[in-house]
């Protein structure tokens, strides 16, 4: 047998990982350390020849180890599926004005200002180009996820409308009413009219404000319960589906009412946890992760493969979470205040825990 034919005998004995073509590397590598001895004496030679089957052995034993320390290592950062969470980007959606039966979209956030001549004027993020658009009888404005807008109406009231969300509001106040529908989340801050009442309408529930500043928030069955946060002065609530059979709950400033299982309840809260998103920030109070990711979700039109466990909800985040405009800048908080590790494969983002 060849000292070539014996290497590779002890190499399969105790690596059977190695692949033929790094063997051959390992070959190659010794046959070039003894080459590099070509001009030595016949004595000098005889005495290499002699002690080449030890070196050939501490060589085997040194790749061994390598190739042991190599693959232990890769086992090492190898996740278990179990622990890991993964996000994906989702595909850019345009904002979209509808109005008339016309479509206008807008690649970046906007803010629309309704002027009491029914004409819209829509100003895009990092432009001072205004664009004007002609209000109908009712006109929407479709915002997806990722994006925010602001919509000034023409008597004051200002709405800051939340990723995700649909809201349609009419051209012009006519009559006692004024009257909004909306699905998703809006923070609405209503000019007081004693002569007129503001209205906002979702699936579950008729929101009435007087002089109020309040948040609502209403995305079906991907979000949390539909709710009703009440910052400054009075709103009145009821449920949507038997409107004319309940009466109508009173609202105080830093009081939340949920809908949940066909009826309406009432709590205190503190109302900077649910109305922070506005600022740019998320307020966190021993938020579960799971519950944080969806909010990420929301903001940065991501989705990620969040797993019902035990061990997921126990992993809690406290603190601010400035929703900056760099994602990596928020997974890195995230990581730090839920003491969890996170890095970037591509257009994912992973989560080890």
């Amino acid at each position: 047998m060849t000292l070539k034919e014996i290497i590779k005998d002890a190499l399969d004995d105790n690596n059977k990982q190695m692949s033929e073509a790094d063997y051959e590397n390992l070959w190659r590598r010794l046959e070039t350390s003894v080459a590099r001895r070509s001009v030595i004496s016949r004595r000098d030679k005889s005495f290499v020849m002699k002690l080449l089957p030890f070196a050939a052995a501490a060589f085997v034993a040194l790749a061994i180890s390598v190739s042991i320390t190599l693959i232990n290592k890769e086992k090492n950062n190898q996740i278990d599926d179990k622990d890991v969470i993964t996000g994906v980007s989702l595909e850019d959606e345009d904002i979209k004005l509808i109005s008339g039966g016309k479509v206008d979209s807008y690649s970046q956030n906007v803010d629309i200002h309704v002027g009491t001549d029914g004409l819209l004027t829509v100003m895009a993020d990092s432009t001072t180009e205004k664009a004007t658009v002609k209000a109908t009888k009712i006109t929407s404005i479709i915002v997806p996820y990722g994006k925010r807008s602001r919509l000034t109406l023409a008597d004051g009231t200002k709405i800051i409308i939340n990723s995700g969300s649909t809201l349609e509001f009419p051209e012009r106040f006519d009559g006692e009413k004024y009257e909004i529908n909306m699905s998703g989340e809006i923070f609405v801050e209503v000019k007081k009219d004693v002569k007129r009442q503001f209205v906002v309408h979702t699936a579950e529930m008729d929101i009435t404000a007087y002089g109020t500043t309040f948040n609502v928030s209403s995305y079906g069955d991907r979000r949390e319960a539909p709710s009703v946060v009440l910052v400054e002065g009075k709103t009145g609530v009821r449920m949507t589906h038997n409107r004319n059979e309940t009466s109508e709950i009173i609202m105080l400033p830093n009081e939340m009412v949920i809908y949940q299982n066909n009826t309406i309840n009432k709590q205190a809260v503190d109302v900077k946890k649910h109305i922070s998103w506005k600022d740019g920030y998320i307020f966190l109070d021993d938020t579960p992760i799971p519950e944080v990711l969806k909010k990420i979700e929301q903001y940065y039109n991501m989705s990620f493969d969040i797993k019902e466990s035990v061990e997921l909800q126990n992993i809690k985040c406290v603190g601010k979470l400035f929703l900056s405009a760099n994602i990596d800048n928020v997974m890195t908080t995230i990581s730090r205040l839920s003491s969890t590790r996170y890095r970037r494969q591509d257009n994912k983002i992973i989560i080890e825990y």
